[in-house]
């Protein structure tokens, strides 16, 4: 369900613009499997991304209307605010309220797995040499930290059993 490569590379860019996209296209896939798994079976076709262009808001419009938490609706439309900054506007940078509203809404939500604020985060990071990281020593950096809290939340109510019942489709090839 989750992208481990896209995810490395994602905390490995030093492009914000890069990370950005990395981490939106990791919660757009995401969002097309949840949806295909939480759709019954005989009306899934529906849902072929490859060919029918759904844009990455409808997917999260889908998604909560197939029971996305809120915490977790809210921090995806944050990033969908942050990546479209980045994509309508050739000097946008990175900034720091925003990130400081994503780091909030994994704090609200109780997301980290210590009894830490996002802010007050250290992860140590394990690549051709380790090196610790924490909030606030770089915006990116920050945005990384609040994606690696907050993705195993997104990916669990993905991957979490289908919410409509298959018997609801019984209908629909007929």
């Amino acid at each position: 369900m989750l992208d481990v490569d896209g995810l490395l590379k994602a905390v490995k860019t030093e492009d914000k613009i890069g990370c950005v996209l990395r981490c939106h296209l990791i919660t757009e896939s995401i969002m097309e499997k949840a949806i295909v798994s939480k759709t019954p079976v005989e009306a899934s076709g529906i849902f072929d991304f490859q060919r029918n262009r759904i844009s990455y808001f409808a997917k999260l419009q889908i998604c909560t209307a197939l029971g996305m938490p809120l915490g977790l609706v809210h921090y995806v439309n944050r990033l969908n605010k942050i990546r479209n900054k980045f994509g309508h506007d050739i000097n946008y940078d990175l900034e720091r309220g925003l990130i400081d509203d994503l780091a909030d809404i994994c704090d609200r939500n109780k997301w980290s797995a210590c009894a830490k604020s996002v802010k007050k985060q250290r992860l140590e990071l394990s690549f051709d040499e380790p090196q610790v990281i924490q909030y606030g020593q770089d915006i990116r950096v920050d945005l990384i930290i609040t994606f690696i809290i907050f993705i195993p939340m997104l990916v669990g109510w993905a991957a979490a059993g289908s919410l409509i019942s298959p018997r609801l489709g019984d209908g629909l090839s007929k």
